[in-house]
């Protein structure tokens, strides 16, 4: 099920669209209106909810993000468990994917934008490697680059703590 554009939920956050969506959760654009600032919002699909697995796992996930406070990760805020719902909360990256990136792109990326993006990504690894976090999923889609070139390692799903 997914969630309308417009709709409230936690009597804060407006959805605004749907930009992404796996196997287990949907990732909205939100506007909170206590902040008035763009937020990401992971949502655990609704009918995975009642599975206690892949409750904890989601679980997991936002604690592990919670623990991670680098300039190169996404940020979180929190976890909610509020009218049926259970999601998270986090920076919004205005901008695109990596991945994006490279399937409109009609030549391969100097050395210098090579070092300009694996740098930070290699810095947000260790920074979580330092912290007993393994991502366990990078790949072009879970590295995001905003309108200013900023660099953010996103989705810590599967990592290993």
């Amino acid at each position: 099920m997914k969630l309308e554009p417009g709709r409230i939920i936690g009597a804060r956050y407006r959805i605004d669209q749907l930009i992404g969506e796996g196997s287990g959760a949907e990732v909205y654009k939100v506007w909170d209106l206590q902040r008035s600032v763009y937020l990401a919002l992971k949502l655990l699909r609704i009918e995975l909810s009642q599975d206690p697995t892949l409750f904890n796992q989601f679980h997991e996930e936002a604690l592990a993000l919670s623990r991670l406070q680098h300039p190169h990760i996404v940020r979180f805020y929190e976890l909610v468990q509020k009218d049926g719902l259970i999601y998270y909360l986090m920076d919004f990256v205005d901008g695109t994917t990596l991945r994006r990136k490279l399937q409109y792109k009609s030549e391969p990326f100097g050395s210098e934008k090579v070092l300009t993006i694996i740098r930070p990504v290699c810095g947000a690894l260790h920074y979580a490697h330092s912290q007993g976090i393994i991502h366990c999923d990078v790949k072009p889609e879970n590295i995001l680059i905003n309108q200013q070139g900023g660099i953010y390692l996103s989705d810590f799903g599967i990592a290993q703590r």
